[in-house]
């Protein structure tokens, strides 16, 4: 969750922090956004086409954990976590970067959001029947 909430705050902050900065228009601050998007997009479908079986390893986690009957409620769950992280994340970014918040504390509300999915990470890990070595 907390990489969807980070990509969508960033996704929603860059035009309005560099409209800020640089004075740019929205149109402008999307030019800046593209080359960057442009220059992904290569390893995103070298990603998808050698990828053996794509799947969520969240999903894949959850699912050993839970019977057969709950996977498809597990899945649905799992999608609307993402879908939640990255609506508050878009309003995190939108609202409070330069407006009202200041980059510092910006940074440091992500920060501690990364801090506590490293720590729920690192007390759960056990108890999910992951693969390891």
């Amino acid at each position: 969750m907390s990489c969807f909430f980070i990509l969508g705050s960033w996704e929603s902050d860059i035009p309005i922090s560099k409209a800020t900065a640089f004075n740019y228009t929205p149109y402008a601050a999307g030019n800046f956004i593209a080359p960057g998007e442009i220059a992904t997009l290569p390893f995103l479908l070298a990603s998808v086409r050698y990828s053996y079986g794509p799947h969520h390893p969240r999903k894949g986690l959850f699912s050993k954990q839970l019977p057969n009957a709950w996977n498809s409620r597990m899945s649905v769950a799992i999608q609307y976590d993402n879908y939640c992280a990255r609506v508050t994340g878009a309003i995190l970014g939108g609202v409070g970067t330069w407006v009202q918040m200041g980059m510092k504390s910006y940074i440091a509300v992500q920060i501690g959001v990364v801090g506590v999915g490293a720590l729920l990470h690192l007390t759960f890990w056990k108890q999910l029947k992951a693969k390891t070595g």
